[in-house]
Formats: C-alpha cells, structure tokens, sequence
C-alpha cells in the first residue's frame, strides 16, 4: 500500500492526482495551474484511470503533496488496496443518457473506501447508462 508516486528512470518523479470519479472543479484546475508555476513540472498525462500525472522533481515533492491538498485533491494511492473509483459523470446535469446519479454514487464510494487494504488490488468503476463508458464491466 502507499501513494501513487513513482520514480522514472531520469529521477523524476511520477505523481498521480485524484478527484472524486476523475471531475476536476474550475478553481482546482485554476489552483492547478497556479501550482505549475512555481515548481517544476515537466509534463503531465491523463490515465485511463481518471487520474492526472504530473511529472516533477523529488526536491519539490513535499510541497506539490501540500498545495494539491489545498485546493482539494487527493496524491493517488496503489497496491493491495481500493483504488480511486472511476467513474462517469452520468447524472441530470452532465449525461443526457443517465439513468441515475452515477457520479455522486462514484464519488461517495471512492471518499468511503479508496485507501482500504484489500487481499489485492481492488478497483471499482461506476456508470450510468448501458454504454459503460468507465468500462464498469472489465475495471482493471
């Protein structure tokens, strides 16, 4: 079990950032952006998992972890444990296919459980509609 951070074969680290079911706020995004200013960041991807890597420097390590929690993000975290839910953003306001709230159902899972110790690693996605476009039926 520990966070999602991993060192490259350069020495730069790869930290993973969550937000419940992969959703990002303006202002964290903003918050984001900010923060991409005053450390180095020398790329960031998108994950299949809906998590969003960034690629810095160990040095700046401590203080990326505490400005992320500012602005209300979580680092992700890996191994026998609950990974963050992917999840669609199926509801009224974001999915005209929805049948239900599958994001706020996503995200009450994921701030309930990720970070439980499982037997193995264990991922969960939810989804709103048929189309399963958070791959709800093969979550790897």
């Amino acid at each position: 079990m520990g966070h999602a951070i991993f060192e490259q074969r350069s020495g730069i680290l790869g930290v993973a950032v969550v937000a419940p079911c992969g959703v990002i706020a303006a202002e964290q995004l903003r918050g984001l952006g900010e923060l991409t200013k005053t450390i180095t960041v020398h790329g960031m991807k998108m994950t299949t998992r809906q998590t969003l890597v960034f690629l810095i420097n160990g040095g700046e390590l401590e203080r990326f972890e505490q400005e992320i929690a500012k602005i209300g993000l979580k680092i992700g975290v890996f191994g026998n444990i609950v990974r963050n839910v992917k999840g669609c953003a199926g509801n009224d306001q974001l999915c005209q296919r929805s049948f239900g709230d599958a994001f706020a159902l996503g995200a009450k899972i994921q701030d309930q459980f990720m970070n439980q110790p499982v037997p193995k690693d264990f991922k969960i996605s939810t989804a709103g509609c048929i189309r399963g476009c958070t791959d709800p039926y093969c979550s790897s």
